[in-house]
């Protein structure tokens, strides 16, 4: 069978026909798209926005204020000293107006200023205390009388609410806001939420709504509430976070190094759709935190949060058995002070951060109870029968096995190794009753601990009015220990780190240069899996290679297809990771006439460490299944008893080639040019153009991978690698490169150049803000943005990490292959040439990539009209949108491009082979390309009222809808039962829908009140009402929004493609319940298996439930003399104690499953109550 299937780079893939063997992409640049495409994506609104530009600032954490001056007739006025003080440090820039009138501040730090005006002939103009927000640019446009310059004339500043030079969009969230909302386990994600597009549901890898402290995990107090955001319709790791411009993003997950303490922020930015070229790298969003610094004042305080079971309400799925929460306690607290060290020059702010956590975490597992160590399952949980592998044949063209009699494995057919590790290393049940009843008999009753310390300390030093500079450090400490089984545990300790620094030099008014750069790191080490008896048992059984792999494991005893819930087993060596980012950038503005022209630089170098040290072994129920019900049928722990493992992987960390390190580092440069012109008073444009170059990866080892447009595999090593010997350690080749199978399908290319360097991200901005009246802004922009850092960092690693001939100790992901007679016993596994890579690369399993990947790219188009309702009130309305291109798209191509029969006949695993793109590569790896696709519209609503008479707000509403055809790097990231999500990877169109983490309606609402009553309010100012009433303060953070989608699946293989679990149902029916519930959330009666092919119902068919919470917090404020106060305060989070149900499971949208439709666990957090004080001074 010859022939190409081709897969279209943007948008669907054009024509039908069915799809044949060869892999190839079709791309074309994202610039070549012309009008004519983006005009059916975008229509009226994007046309504005080719018409158009405007202002944003995102990896940076100042702002700016710019304005005209004029004289009463309206004519400009050059030369007037204009005069910019800080209310807190006085610090004072000045500036003359130009030829124009015009006048411009920039890299002005976050805070509340004054600005005066003066020109001999006129009196002196003096705009009263406005605020500067973090990456704004205010504008403050004047108008002088004539008069005495003696005379000063006040004028009280317009709203800087409404953004009348900028076409970014975003939010800002406050100092008030941050102080004082309710936000679980103090995690700054929360607040992201206030803003218009942002939405909190994520099926990224790794934590999704709550803090872990794992292995390159988000950091936090275990179970705190988080939010891994997605931004306007892009994917979840697509953003990026900044601490005063220094970038604090993990390299693979795009979630943030270091969670800041909440006393050290001065305000929180998220922006997106930037109009500006000086920032980029990401389709998403930007989060810009601005850490405080010091004043002239002396000034402090403490705080300590504190809660235990008591304020715990009762998970009804956690603590089914039990009538109240369990043991429990969690205290944060801090301090902080800052102030002079040289007045009016020199300023410090130095802070602490910390937190006690011990839990008794939720560990429910399904254990072996009766005799099924002892090979008899005929009692077994489950029912599931298992069938004897060693009976495998072939009749009548269906591959068959041979039921075990009785459900019960003869005794002389059980590994004794296996057997006596089993016995060892089981955790032993510890709940009476009917497993039946309960689906468990083994309940945890060790606590989890958490112990983190957080410490920050910034400087700032003001040369003169031209010079200033400022560095920070910020880290992080954290001690963990996480209970696994009845006696094993984790220890995943870390460090997290951000400092950094910046100076602004001003050459004269009218040219600033800027230069910043810093370090994020997370250098973590812990032990994955430990356990008291150590590898002792392990060495009595003669296990292969212990010592050098520290322990074997073994896993797989739980999930889809599984009847067991049983921990992994064994003892494991310790891993190590470290993702250290360096940035370093500079930038210099011009001002000229009404423009005002800025250049960059930027390099951010990426790297990765990764280390680990363990022998793993997977076990499966398929090696014990009827190959014709394989989902239904077998038994993991069957299949261990007899030692049939159905894949095994061994690495170790040494200073030699033969190594599981990862340890690589890629650069980009990024350059940019704008401008941003005041073209007139209530008129600004911006426009500019932002290049990424984008290098290879380098560093130790040798890259490979496949290449599946021509089937061959690379190594990239320059010569061929000798062969294996005592003298030519790996990379090496097992054998002669002429005894290798398909060896004319091996190439070697240059060292490091499978992944090759990006040069085409090439993003042009343009952008509107037009100040149609007073009070009313419209807003429009366009920008074509390009993920140049979050995911390159993870795909390069594919390509070291399974390094054929490179061998790590041994990776196999098919061992005992379903279908055919078992050949690798446990006890074989001694003679395994370790040292030694595998015979060939063509069985090799994990993740390649396309080596012509590239960056991923998003046209984004917007309008918004903003309406000032009072002077601290704004509201806003937006059409937002993307089309975005070059995206993931993974699967199996290595899979038989169409289903294996011969009418109604299964063919054989060796006749399916001749239906793969290349018959002889028949690895299980996932496959990823650039050729994925997504789009996003969406309506957007906000309310923003800025902190005056005792009341802060934001009201933010989204309705969206978001189409792709595969959401994220992994199958994982396409939510529960995201296997099937792509279920035939030559057909790109049968996958496309609303994306895993769309979620159509979105509304937050937050706010922080000071009630009217007590001195110095309105009512009750004096008297016993007054000090009983007087002084409480109302804090609240409401989230209301649609539920998730998510994509039922079935078991095994019906299609015979050569891949389990990745396969759709047949839809039959209505999947929707009138009245669903937890035991039954969808219509499992709708869906049918397939027979002899791919299902028919759609990719995310199904929603989950919705999900509303309101956090409450009531706050009593003293005064303590003139200068220091104190507060009382006591949160509740999910004040109502509403119970939001989570998804069914990934093993519960599996329609074969008997309990297929259950959810068995909640989203978010059952009511849960602190206490709280604060001092300040």
């Amino acid at each position: 069978m010859t022939g190409s299937c081709r897969i279209s780079g943007f948008g669907p893939p054009g024509g039908g026909g069915s799809p044949e063997r060869r892999l190839s992409t079709t791309r074309s640049h994202p610039m070549s798209l012309g009008m004519k495409n983006l005009g059916k994506a975008a229509s009226l609104p994007l046309l504005m926005t080719l018409l158009a530009p405007g202002a944003a600032r995102g990896q940076t954490s100042m702002g700016g204020v710019s304005g005209t001056v004029t004289d009463p007739t309206g004519a400009v006025v050059p030369g007037a000293t204009v005069l910019l003080v800080n209310q807190a440090t006085n610090v004072r820039n000045e500036r003359l107006t130009n030829s124009a009138g015009f006048f411009t501040f920039v890299n002005v730090r976050p805070g509340t200023y004054v600005l005066t005006v003066e020109l001999s002939g006129f009196n002196k103009a003096q705009i009263m205390p406005f605020t500067v927000d973090v990456n704004q640019t205010v504008a403050r446009n004047v108008t002088l009388q004539v008069g005495a310059a003696t005379e000063t004339v006040e004028v009280t500043a317009q709203s800087e609410l409404l953004q009348t030079t900028s076409a970014e969009l975003g939010n800002v969230v406050e100092e008030k806001i941050i102080r004082d909302l309710p936000t679980q386990g103090r995690n700054f994600t929360q607040m992201l939420l206030l803003t218009p597009g942002v939405n909190p549901y994520s099926t990224a890898q790794g934590p999704k709504d709550s803090t872990t402290n794992g292995t390159e995990g988000n950091t936090g107090v275990p179970g705190a509430a988080f939010s891994n955001v997605s931004v306007q319709g892009q994917q979840n790791r697509s953003k990026l976070y900044y601490i005063d411009g220094i970038i604090n993003t993990g390299v693979r997950s795009g979630t943030y190094v270091v969670l800041p303490d909440l006393d050290s922020l001065q305000e929180i930015k998220v922006q997106s759709h930037s109009d500006k070229a000086e920032f980029g790298g990401v389709l998403g969003g930007v989060v810009t935190m601005t850490s405080k610094s010091g004043a002239n004042r002396l000034s402090g305080g403490a705080f300590g949060f504190f809660r235990n079971e008591g304020l715990q309400a009762r998970d009804p799925f956690r603590d089914f058995n039990r009538d109240k929460a369990p043991d429990y306690r969690q205290a944060q607290f801090g301090v902080n002070v800052s102030g002079p060290i040289v007045k009016d020059k020199t300023f410090f702010f130095a802070g602490y951060d910390g937190w006690r956590y011990r839990n008794l975490p939720d560990l429910r597992y399904t254990l072996p109870a009766g005799a099924e160590l002892d090979g008899d399952f005929s009692k077994s949980y489950g029912g599931r029968k298992i069938y004897n592998p060693f009976t495998t044949r072939i009749e009548n063209g269906r591959v068959v096995r041979d039921p075990f009699p009785g459900n019960v494995i003869p005794a002389n057919m059980i590994s004794p190794t296996m057997q006596a590790f089993l016995k060892a290393y089981m955790p032993k049940p510890n709940v009476a009753g009917n497993i039946a009843d309960n689906f468990l008999n083994s309940v945890g009753n060790r606590y989890q601990t958490s112990h983190g310390n957080t410490f920050q300390l910034r400087v700032d030093h003001h040369f003169s009015t031209r010079d200033n500079v400022f560095v920070r450090w910020t880290e992080q400490r954290i001690s963990n220990f996480t209970p696994v089984g009845d006696v094993g545990f984790r220890t995943p300790d870390g460090i997290n780190r951000n400092f950094g620094g910046g100076l602004s030099h001003t050459f004269s008014s009218s040219m600033i240069l800027d230069v910043h750069g810093g370090l994020a790191a997370q250098p973590t080490e812990d032990a994955p899996l430990q356990h008291p008896l150590g590898v002792e048992p392990e060495r009595s059984l003669a296990l292969p290679e212990l010592d050098r792999y520290a322990g074997w494991f073994a896993t797989g005893f739980t999930g889809t297809s599984n009847s067991w819930n049983i921990p992994d087993l064994g003892q494991q060596g310790p891993r190590e990771r470290n993702n250290p980012t360096w940035s370093v950038g500079t930038d210099l503005t011009w001002l000229k006439g009404k423009h005002n022209f800025k250049v960059g630089v930027q390099m951010i170098q990426l790297s990765r460490l990764q280390k680990n040290q363990f022998g793993q072994l997977n076990f499966s129920p398929a090696q014990t299944s009827d190959p014709q019900q394989s989902g239904t049928t077998g038994d993991a722990l069957a299949s261990a008893l007899l030692g049939l493992p159905s894949g095994l992987q061994a690495f170790v960390p040494d200073a030699t080639a033969t190594t599981s390190t990862i340890d690589f580092h890629f650069r980009t440069y990024s350059g940019y040019v704008q401008d941003q012109w005041a073209i007139k008073k209530n008129l600004s444009l911006t426009y500019g153009v932002r290049y990424d170059y984008v290098g290879r990866a380098v560093g130790k080892g040798t890259q490979s991978g496949f290449d599946m447009s021509t089937g061959e595999f690379l190594i990239a090593s320059g010569t061929m690698p000798p062969v294996c010997s005592a003298a030519a350690p790996p990379p090496c080749l097992p054998k002669p490169i002429d005894q290798i199978p398909f060896n004319q399908h091996i190439r070697v290319v240059a060292p490091f150049s499978i992944i090759k360097p990006i040069k085409d991200n090439v993003g042009p901005r343009v952008g509107l803000a037009w100040q149609v009246n007073p009070r009313t802004v419209v807003r429009t922009g366009y920008s074509l943005m390009w993920d140049a850092l979050v995911n390159r960092g993870q795909y390069a690693q594919h390509e070291f990490e399974r390094g054929w001939p490179l061998s790590p100790g041994i990776s196999i992901s098919e061992l005992n292959r379903p279908g055919q007679d078992p050949n690798t016993r446990i006890e074989q596994l001694s003679n395994l040439p370790f040292a030694v890579p595998p015979a060939s690369p063509w069985t090799l399993g994990g993740f390649f990539n396309d080596p012509d990947r590239k960056d991923p790219y998003s046209h984004q188009f917007h309008v918004e009209v903003q309406r000032e309702v009072t002077r601290n009130l704004v509201t806003s309305v937006a059409y937002v949108g993307s089309r975005n291109g070059r995206l993931e798209y993974a699967g199996c191509a290595t899979c038989a491009t169409r289903p294996a029969y011969d009418g109604n006949r299964r063919m054989t695993p060796a006749e399916r082979d001749q239906l793969r793109p290349y018959p002889y590569i028949t690895g299980g790896f996932t496959y990823e390309q650039d050729n994925g696709f997504s789009s996003y519209d969406a309506f957007q609503f906000k309310l923003q009222h800025r902190f005056a008479h005792g009341l802060a707000t934001v009201l933010s509403y989204t309705w969206s809808k978001t189409i792709d055809t595969s959401s994220g790097i992994a199958l994982a990231e396409n939510g529960n039962g995201g296997g099937a999500g792509v279920q035939n990877f030559f057909d790109i169109d049968s996958n496309k829908s609303v994306a895993s983490y769309d979620i159509p309606h979105i509304l937050t609402w937050a706010g922080v009140w000071e009630l009217p009553a007590g001195p110095g309010k309105k009512w009750l100012t004096s008297g016993l009402a007054s000090a009983i009433l007087g002084n409480w303060q109302l804090n609240w953070n409401a989230l209301v929004r649609s539920g998730a989608p998510f994509t039922p699946f079935v078991s095994g293989d019906p299609a015979n493609v050569g891949v389990s679990n990745r396969t759709r149902p047949n839809l039959v029916g209505n999947p929707e319940l009138d009245n669903p519930t937890v035991k039954r959330w969808f219509n499992v009666s709708a869906f049918a298996v397939p027979v002899n092919s791919f299902g028919d119902a759609g990719r995310n068919i199904v929603r989950g439930p919705g999900f509303w919470n309101v956090d409450l917090g009531l706050q009593r404020n003293f005064k303590l003399g003139a200068e220091r106060r104190l507060e009382l305060r006591f949160d509740a989070y999910n004040v109502f104690n509403h119970i939001n149900r989570d998804l069914p499971s990934n093993a519960f949208v599996n329609i074969q499953d008997a309990r297929a439709g259950e959810i068995t666990g909640i989203a978010g957090y059952t009511r849960t109550m602190q206490v709280g004080l604060r001092v300040a001074y």
